[in-house]
């Protein structure tokens, strides 16, 4: 799998799980009677599963926006530290260890004579 994909699914699954935090809280402190409406509801599946799809789209997006534009607009500046000015913490809450180069041993052959 690409790097940027990894990177991007990474920050969807972070916000995945704040959304799915922030329907659980919503529901269980009863914020705005939602708790109350959905459990009169007729349709109670319908309302919460709404809910929960529209908040996981909502913030899975805003996650991953806030990713991408938090990124170097050129990788070596970032490395060279010129840059962003990030500590190596907030690389790795942030996903960046996704996107390192790994190194890879070059064989070298020579010419048979």
């Amino acid at each position: 799998m690409p790097k940027l994909v990894k990177f991007l699914a990474f920050h969807a699954g972070i916000g995945f799980a704040i959304a799915l935090t922030t329907v659980l809280a919503i529901l269980w402190l009863d914020l705005s009677h939602m708790r109350t409406l959905i459990t009169s509801s007729d349709i109670k599946w319908l309302a919460a599963s709404a809910l929960i799809i529209l908040m996981t789209i909502t913030l899975g997006s805003v996650t991953m926006g806030i990713a991408v534009m938090r990124l170097p607009h050129h990788w070596d500046d970032h490395q060279s530290g010129r840059g962003l000015k990030q500590h190596s913490l907030t690389d790795r809450l942030l996903g960046f260890w996704l996107l390192e180069a790994k190194p890879e041993r070059a064989s070298v052959r020579r010419p048979s004579r």
